[in-house]
């Protein structure tokens, strides 16, 4: 079965950890760090936004894929992994620059936790009334 909503969602969150990974190496070399953060703040910062990336994009993406498997409306599929999508690029920005980006930051976690409560949701929903 294709799966053709929760695909072009998983190209674009691709795209996105690239970008994330690139700027994170282009820190390493800025700073001469190849393990850890060296003790440099902005390091830091665009290791944690890479790494919060990465802890919490497959649990919506797992979510999304069995949503659609499921059968659920391609316009709901679209509305969660666009949320999520901004979210995550709100908290990138607001993890990789100092203030006044934490609003960024506080956004994208805030919409981030809504998203993983509605995949929740509508995976329990699915399985009891499927």
């Amino acid at each position: 079965m294709a799966l053709p909503i929760t695909s072009f969602f998983a190209a674009a969150f691709i795209v996105m950890a690239l970008v994330l990974i690139m700027r994170a190496v282009g820190g390493r070399k800025k700073f001469s760090v190849s393990v850890g953060d060296g003790g440099h703040e902005d390091l830091a910062r665009l290791m944690r936004a890479h790494a919060n990336f990465v802890e919490t994009v497959p649990f919506v993406l797992v979510g999304m894929v069995l949503m659609e498997l499921n059968g659920a409306a391609n316009w709901w599929l679209a509305i969660i992994g666009g949320v999520f999508l901004a979210a995550r690029v709100s908290h990138a920005i607001g993890m990789s620059y100092r203030y006044p980006a934490i609003p960024f930051r506080l956004v994208g976690m805030a919409v981030t936790v809504g998203v993983f409560v509605l995949v929740v949701a509508t995976l329990f929903y699915q399985s009891l009334f499927g």
